[in-house]
């Protein structure tokens, strides 16, 4: 989600609750570090355990340093800061493959919208298509 698609639905949220308790962090902070990815690793942790707080009052994981993040409304799909992806890019040393995005990404930058304009839910079509119809 970091890199592509550069969002969180819920589902995948709710999914990402049920793992990161049985996770081996000793392994993934190893194999992220060797990666390079390592403090974005860390950053997305740090934004799940939040909204597991936002949600449910309590961390998800004590395996991290958490950092409080306020939400004023949590609403998914959650696009990523942009914050967020310009350090990941810069962590990873992902300069080529921005560059072949290059409209994508000026347009995240510009809107911070990561969502709305690349993907085009089933249900969202459904619905255009039966307002074509009627």
């Amino acid at each position: 989600m970091n890199f592509e698609p550069l969002y969180m639905d819920l589902g995948e949220l709710l999914y990402l609750f049920t793992i990161i308790p049985k996770m081996d962090f000793h392994l993934a902070l190893e194999q992220t570090e060797k990666y390079c990815w390592k403090k974005t690793f860390l950053r997305t942790l740090n934004l799940i355990n939040n909204f597991h707080y936002y949600l449910y009052g309590e961390v998800l994981t004590q395996e991290i340093d958490f950092n409080k993040i306020e939400f004023e409304k949590l609403v998914f799909p959650y696009c990523l800061s942009r914050t967020h992806l310009i350090l990941s890019v810069l962590e990873k040393r992902l300069f080529i493959y921005p560059l072949t995005r290059i409209f994508k990404v000026f347009n995240i930058l510009s809107c911070g919208d990561t969502f709305t304009k690349y993907i085009s839910p089933v249900d969202r079509e459904t619905k255009e298509q039966g307002r074509e119809t009627v």
